[in-house]
C-alpha cells in the first residue's frame, strides 16, 4: 500500500500557515463552486455522462480532505481512497485519462488563489514556505487517481472482450440463430441495423497474426475478431479506417468484404469463406472478397456437374507444359481485360496470336470466351484451376 510521506518545513511560518488553511477549511463550498464552474466552462468534459452534480460531490468530497492534509491532520491515506474512487468512477464513465488529468490539476492554481486571497502582509513568508506542501498534495492525488484509473480501464477492457467473444462466438457458430437474437447480439456489440461493416478473413497461414495485429482495436471496442474454422476473422465499422489501415501495414494476407451492411451480412459472409480463402494465396495481401469468387465458384462445380470441369479441360491438360500455361495465361488476361490488344500488350505478342490462342481453346473446351456465358464458365475454371 502506498503512504505519501508530506514534511512540513521546520520554520515559524507554520503556525501562520495553519491559520491559513483554516481559513481556507471555512470556505470550502464556495471553492467547489469556482472550481466546478471552471471545469464546466473549459468543457474537459464535453459529450461524457457526468452531471454538475456528481462533480460537485466529487469535488467536495476532496477539498475538505486537501485541507486536513495542508492542516497536517491527515496522512494522506484518505486522499489515497478518495483517488481511486475518482479513478474508477471516471473509467467507469469513459471520461479519459487527458480528461481527468486535467481537472484534478485545475485543483493547485485553485487553492493557492484563494490561499494568497485569504492571506495578510504577515503571512507572505508562510505562502512561501508551504507552496511545495500544496504541489505535493496533489501531484500524489494525481498519481494515485491515474494509476487506478488505468487499472479499471484494463479491467473494463478484459470484460468487455470476454463479452464480446461470447457473442461472437455465437454469431459465427453452426447452430442457427434468430433474428430477434441476432439483433439482441448488435446491441450488445454497439452495432446499428445494417450499419456499413467491414470484414477481412485471414489466410490459415495469418490467421493468429491477424489477431495480434488488431487486439488494441478489439480491446478499445473499435473492431471485433473471433476464431472462424481453420482461420479467423475480424470486422470494424467502415468508418474506422485505422483498422484496415493496420492490417494493410502488416502484410498480411487477408479476404476483405466491404461493405457489408450489419451483422446478418457479416455472418453470412463469414459462413461461405472457407471456400473463398481456398483461393487466397499466402503472400497475397488484401484481396478483394470479390476477387476470390470465380475461383470458389470454379471449385464448386464438381459439386452441382461432377466431371464437367474434367470434360472440358481434359484437352488442355495434355498440351504441352509450356504451350499450356501460355495459352491459359492468353486467355485469363483476355477475361479480365475484354480486349485483344490489351491483351496482346501484356503477354508480349501480337495481337492476332491473342486471337489465334482464344480460338485455339475453344477448340480444345468448347468454349467461345467473346460470349458471356462461356466467358463466365471459363473464368470460373482457370481461377479454380489456378489454385489448386
Amino acid at each position: 500500500m502506498t503512504h505519501f510521506h508530506l514534511d512540513h518545513p521546520p520554520h515559524d511560518s507554520d503556525a501562520a500557515w495553519q491559520r491559513l488553511v483554516n481559513r481556507l477549511a471555512a470556505s470550502i463550498d464556495d471553492l467547489v463552486r469556482e472550481y466546478v464552474d471552471e471545469l464546466v466552462g473549459s468543457r474537459i468534459y464535453s459529450g461524457v455522462d457526468l452531471s454538475r452534480n456528481d462533480m460537485l460531490e466529487a469535488a467536495s468530497l476532496i477539498f475538505r480532505i486537501f485541507a486536513k492534509q495542508l492542516s497536517g491532520q491527515d496522512d494522506g491515506q484518505k486522499a489515497i481512497e478518495a483517488a481511486r474512487m475518482l479513478g474508477r468512477s471516471r473509467a467507469q464513465r469513459g471520461v479519459s485519462l487527458e480528461a481527468l488529468v486535467f481537472a484534478i490539476q485545475l485543483d493547485f492554481p485553485l487553492f493557492w488563489r484563494r490561499l494568497v486571497a485569504l492571506a495578510g502582509p504577515d503571512d507572505q513568508q508562510a505562502l512561501i514556505d508551504h507552496v511545495d506542501l500544496l504541489h505535493r498534495v496533489i501531484d500524489n492525488y494525481v498519481l494515485a487517481a491515474r494509476d487506478e484509473f488505468l487499472k479499471e480501464k484494463s479491467r473494463i477492457s478484459r470484460d468487455r472482450t470476454i463479452i464480446a467473444r461470447q457473442y461472437l462466438g455465437r454469431l459465427f457458430g453452426e447452430t442457427e440463430i434468430s433474428g430477434f437474437e441476432l439483433e439482441n447480439i448488435a446491441v450488445e456489440l454497439g452495432i446499428e441495423h445494417n450499419e456499413s461493416l467491414t470484414l477481412a478473413v485471414a489466410h490459415p497461414s495469418a490467421a493468429r497474426a491477424l489477431q495480434s495485429v488488431t487486439e488494441s482495436f478489439q480491446e478499445a471496442g473499435e473492431c471485433f475478431g473471433s476464431p472462424l474454422g481453420r482461420t479467423s476473422c475480424v470486422f470494424w465499422r467502415t468508418v474506422e479506417t485505422r483498422v484496415q489501415e493496420s492490417i494493410e501495414l502488416s502484410g498480411l494476407s487477408v479476404a476483405l468484404y466491404a461493405p457489408a451492411h450489419g451483422l446478418t451480412d457479416i455472418r453470412s459472409a463469414a459462413q461461405g469463406a472457407d471456400a473463398l480463402i481456398a483461393g487466397l494465396d499466402e503472400n497475397a495481401g488484401i484481396v478483394a472478397a470479390e476477387d476470390l469468387l470465380p475461383s470458389a465458384l470454379g471449385a464448386a462445380i464438381d459439386s452441382y456437374m461432377p466431371g464437367l470441369r474434367t470434360q472440358l479441360m481434359k484437352n488442355v491438360e495434355m498440351l504441352a507444359d509450356d504451350e499450356r500455361d501460355r495459352l491459359i495465361r492468353t486467355v485469363e488476361i483476355y477475361l479480365l481485360t475484354g480486349s485483344t490488344k490489351q491483351s496482346a500488350r501484356q503477354v508480349s505478342c501480337h495481337r492476332n496470336t491473342v486471337i489465334n490462342r482464344l480460338n485455339h481453346f475453344e477448340e480444345l473446351t468448347g468454349l467461345d470466351v467473346t460470349i458471356g456465358r462461356d466467358a463466365a464458365l471459363s473464368l470460373m475454371l482457370l481461377s479454380a484451376a489456378t489454385t489448386r
